[in-house]
């Protein structure tokens, strides 16, 4: 089995999913965003030679909200190019982004508006413009 590493790469969400484990975070304390930095770039080198090759990129918030989320993954595949990298999104904030494996989009009902009632959603995208993208 592939050693994984989960990054979360923002405290801040633009849903406010009823589901989410997130609830029992404080977010109105702190945004704490993961910048792209020297520290971050010698974890992924020791990632690297313990031989971890699957990142799942997550946030206790939304990942699409931090500005450096492309940077983050460009870094991860420049260290270790055969990475498998994952990142799981609320769907609201959906943007080309290079790098990805898998992109794994929260959807609890199949009607949108239902769904869109669960999420919180303060973007109400339809579930077609999700699945689409």
């Amino acid at each position: 089995m592939d050693k994984c590493y989960v990054i979360p790469v923002q405290k801040k969400c633009n849903a406010d999913c009823l589901f989410c484990i997130s609830k029992t975070r404080d977010y109105d304390k702190e945004e704490e965003i993961l910048i792209p930095n020297d520290k971050f770039i010698n974890t992924l080198h020791l990632l690297a030679k313990r031989g971890v090759n699957r990142f799942e990129i997550t946030g206790g918030g939304e990942p699409f909200l931090n500005p450096f989320l492309e940077e983050i993954i460009l870094l991860i595949r420049s260290i270790k190019p055969s990475a498998y990298i994952k990142l799981y999104t609320n769907g609201n904030i959906l943007k080309p982004i290079h790098g990805i494996d898998e992109l794994n989009i929260s959807v609890v009902h199949y009607d949108s508006i239902v769904n869109n009632e669960f999420m919180h959603s303060k973007n109400n995208i339809s579930l077609d413009e999700k699945l689409t993208f």
